[in-house]
């Protein structure tokens, strides 16, 4: 999740893409993955332009590259961002997350999952440190102009810290 401290804020999922109705049945088609996360994409980066505080990026995850297109859009647009892992003792345990899956995988999908999960992300492990630095730069120059989006935390120090919920 991108996040900073306003008082309103939005909950994004690539989820919400494969919900049918208002009664929010629900159903996945893997085939249309790739299209509902460019989708959920769009959303978010719409929300971080309007300044809209928290985003919270509610994804399944388990690879840094899945979370880049989300950390550099809030990166961008002068959120901090922050990465929160559900709290739950079964995250890793490969008999409940079977019988919690809504995706319809089997246990040897959960396995490489598990097997594929990187472990402990931050603002610099996912999108590099060189472009976070060419980030950080062209914000502070721009930090004159008094715009006033360089930092949605009230903090002008043009620092980019990290995370993002996914």
């Amino acid at each position: 999740a991108v996040v900073s401290t306003q008082s309103t804020g939005e909950i994004f999922s690539t989820d919400d893409f494969f919900m049918l109705n208002e009664a929010n049945e629900y159903r996945f088609v893997h085939a249309d993955l790739e299209l509902g996360h460019k989708w959920n994409q769009q959303r978010v980066e719409g929300a971080l332009a309007e300044g809209i505080s928290p985003v919270i990026v509610d994804n399944t995850n388990t690879q840094f590259w899945e979370m880049r297109p989300y950390v550099i859009a809030g990166v961008e647009n002068g959120y901090n961002c922050y990465f929160i892992e559900p709290p739950t003792e079964w995250k890793f345990k490969i008999n409940q997350l079977h019988r919690k899956t809504k995706h319809g995988l089997n246990k040897g999908q959960l396995v490489a999952a598990l097997k594929r999960y990187e472990k402990n992300p931050t603002v610099e492990k996912v999108i590099g440190p060189a472009y976070l630095s060419k980030i950080k730069n062209n914000r502070c120059e721009g930090e004159s102009s008094g715009s006033g989006n360089i930092s949605h935390t009230g903090d002008s120090s043009c620092q980019a810290a990290g995370y993002v919920p996914f």
